[in-house]
């Protein structure tokens, strides 16, 4: 029995983590319509960041590398990605403009820090309860994926910003006209999204490890995790987060460890060929 909480235990550590990469993803693709693939950076970023910050300012790091992250998106977005945008930029371009900016980044903090693996903390604390053991940083890890999610619905449902990112979600070219500041709402949205993978990425590193590359085998997971319900709702996400971790931990537990990666690209390779929109998605249509 004990052997079984721990694996829901585990699951749900697990979909909090991807609840938070996936929104992230999910409240940038809504707006600027594009895989954006650097978002993987914001997640080694940050943890790295938190490495630097963590020796001289305790847990203040903690903000202080949210923040850095934050402000290192908003000037990304505002004179690298928003120019390309204003270019009409295809899709394409602009995935390819992430993934070097990504490539770039990675480059910048393997030299910096060297491609080892390293650990973010030593002194973490584990707690017995009812036999299931847990730690600190994956109780925080839940409690901030739940917290996030009521934050996000209450924001998107009951704001005005929030029904302005609904609208620019619906229809980008409409909602410019109608007075809305998409190019300001997607500054915002660049740099939230920026701060909750950084999150994502500390919590990530503390309970592991980090290395350069740490953030794009985290991205797939978020993107499957966004992809399974609906890319374009924010929201549901972690509705996704939970299918996806529970199907993991599942296959892992009969076929072994070595499929953990395995079993998140082959359901999103299933997904994209039996309903990419998502189980709950619009039906998308090709126009010509």
């Amino acid at each position: 029995m004990e052997y079984f909480l721990q694996i829901a235990v585990d699951t749900i550590v697990l979909a909090s983590l991807y609840t938070l990469i996936g929104t992230g993803f999910s409240l940038r693709y809504s707006l600027v319509k594009y895989l954006d693939i650097g978002f993987a950076v914001y997640m080694t970023l940050g943890a790295y960041a938190y490495l630097v910050f963590s020796k001289y300012f305790g847990l203040y790091a903690f903000v202080y590398s949210v923040l850095f992250s934050a402000i290192v998106a908003y000037i990304c977005e505002r004179f690298y990605f928003a120019k390309l945008e204003d270019r009409k930029s295809s899709p394409m371009i602009m995935m390819i403009a992430s993934l070097g900016f990504m490539t770039l980044v990675q480059a910048i903090i393997a030299m910096m820090f060297t491609s080892n693996v390293q650990g973010l903390r030593t002194d973490i604390s584990v707690y017995n309860v009812v036999g299931v053991a847990i730690t600190d940083v994956k109780v925080v890890s839940i409690l901030c994926a739940f917290i996030f999610v009521i934050l996000l619905n209450l924001i998107l449902k009951r704001t005005k910003f929030g029904s302005h990112i609904r609208a620019i979600n619906d229809n980008k070219a409409l909602a410019e006209t109608t007075g809305i500041p998409v190019k300001k709402i997607s500054l915002v949205i660049a740099s939230i999204s920026a701060g909750v993978a950084t999150l994502a990425g500390i919590l990530y590193g503390m309970d592991t490890s980090v290395d350069p590359l740490m953030g794009m085998s985290l991205l797939l997971s978020g993107v499957t995790a966004s992809i399974i319900i609906d890319i374009q709702d924010a929201k549901k996400v972690y509705i996704g987060a939970i299918i996806l971790a529970t199907i993991q931990n599942i296959v892992v537990w009969f076929l072994g460890g070595e499929w953990k990666d395995a079993i998140v690209f082959l359901l999103l390779i299933v997904i994209l060929l039996v309903r990419p929109e998502g189980l709950l998605g619009k039906k998308l249509i090709r126009t010509v």
